[in-house]
């Protein structure tokens, strides 16, 4: 009997801002068409800055929306279809309660990194599979099970069994 996986894009993955816990940052943002990140703040930027606590890591968070969404904490060369819409920040409390030592350069790592993750979300960059065997009396492909939720294709593909076959 003949099996194999089928890597197919999510056509409805979860936020993963609002399916996981453990973030390290918190996003705020701001935007008028737009949901993003965790919180959407009303308070102007420049008051809501001054209210940090003085001990924190921050990084800008920027959006390009051009057929698609995308964001990262460096900006885009595209002044016309990118802005600034927020932060991404952690405080000492925050970094203890993931259970990380105050290590600035490190905690602005692990911040864009939670950013990259939630721009490949944006992006549609999301995976599941789908298991199959083939029916020997008529040759049809039947689903034995699923997974979805993927962040990335290389996420998926390290989660595969070995020896069965993948297309």
């Amino acid at each position: 009997m003949k099996e194999r996986i089928r890597i197919v894009p999510d056509p409805d993955p979860s936020n993963p801002r609002e399916e996981s816990d453990g973030w390290l940052g918190q996003m705020v943002c701001w935007h008028r068409r737009y949901v993003l990140g965790d919180v959407q703040e009303t308070q102007d930027p420049e008051d809501w800055l001054s209210s940090l606590p003085a001990k924190h890591v921050k990084l800008p968070l920027f959006l390009y929306d051009h057929s698609g969404l995308a964001m990262n904490t460096t900006g885009f060369h595209c002044q016309w279809d990118s802005c600034q819409v927020g932060w991404i920040y952690t405080t000492p409390a925050m970094a203890k309660a993931c259970g990380l030592d105050w290590d600035e350069d490190q905690l602005a790592k692990y911040l864009a990194d939670e950013v990259a993750t939630y721009s490949s979300y944006l992006e549609g960059d999301v995976y599941g599979f789908i298991h199959e065997r083939q029916c020997e009396a008529c040759g049809a492909w039947e689903e034995i099970d699923s997974c979805w939720g993927f962040i990335g294709r290389e996420s998926v593909e390290a989660e595969l069994p070995k020896g069965v076959m993948v297309v």
